[in-house]
Formats: C-alpha cells, structure tokens, sequence
C-alpha cells in the first residue's frame, strides 16, 4: 500500500517489485490515514494471513516465515503475532519491545498509559475484518489506532504473543 507516496517512494516500490517479487501488487491510496490504510489493505488482500510492515520499521526477513508458523502452531484464531523487539527510526532511532501478553511482565492495567504493541504483526484475516482501524483525528489528538486495536482484540479474547 502506497499512501500518498512521492515520486521516489512509488520507484523503489516498482523496482523492488521488478526485482524480488514480481508478483506483487501495489496500491495507490490518499488516505493519509494508517489506520484506514490498514483497513483497505485488508480488503484487497486475500491472504488467510495478513502482516502490517509499516515503512518506519525495521524487521527480519526470516520474521514474516517465523510468525507464520508460529501461528500455524497455535490457535491462531485467538492470537496476533508480534516480533519480540521493533526498531523504529523515522523522527527518532530506538528499539521497542513487545511484550508478550502471556509472560508475567504483562500488567493489563497498564494499558490504560501505554501500548504494549505496534501496528507490526500478524493475524488471521478476520481479527481484521471484525475489528476493523478507526480514523485518526490528529487535531483533536486520536491518533493511537494501533493502541484501540490491541485493546479490542483483548476484549474479543485474543492474546497478543
């Protein structure tokens, strides 16, 4: 997904795709909106699977196999898959760690000032499709989609791992 992309972001895409994966497809959004993207993205897809990989993170290429099958082992039905650790390096460089919800770190009252996990994962498609991102209004200060998603997964009885 290429939401509002400039000149040079939409050529690295197509030569990336030209390259690697010619089966590809890219879409052109004006949404200026992740969230909303997000949702649309869901819509074109026809993956069981559906992984988020913002342009601002950092993952591993073997991440995207691993949380597959770490999905397949489970019932995927009741999880999203997160990578343990997600370096992030847009505005400013550091390294965030997702928590595992099962592990004993997890405090869920602590939800209510922070998010445990960003928009990186993977989930069964209808984690998606039932719960679809809401909008941003960043001038009145929502723009914690990320956030709201992970509390209503919680609230459906899904673990974030």
């Amino acid at each position: 997904m290429l939401d509002n992309a400039d000149e040079l972001t939409r050529n690295l895409a197509e030569q990336f795709k030209a390259e690697f994966l010619n089966d590809l497809y890219l879409f052109e959004t004006s949404f200026a909106d992740q969230g909303l993207v997000r949702n649309e993205a869901v819509k074109l897809s026809n993956g069981e699977f559906i992984a988020f990989l913002d342009g601002d993170d950092l993952w591993t290429s073997a991440w995207l196999m691993d949380a597959y099958h770490f999905l397949q082992s489970t019932d995927y039905h009741k999880v999203v898959a997160h990578p343990e650790f997600n370096y992030f390096f847009e505005n400013y460089s550091s390294i965030f760690r997702h928590i595992d919800q099962t592990s004993e770190e997890f405090i869920l009252d602590a939800l209510r000032v922070v998010n445990h996990w960003d928009a990186l994962g993977m989930a069964h498609r209808t984690h998606y499709e039932s719960a679809p991102y809401c909008k941003r209004d960043v001038s009145r200060g929502w723009a914690f989609e990320d956030w709201h998603w992970n509390i209503k997964m919680i609230e459906a009885g899904v673990t974030h791992r």
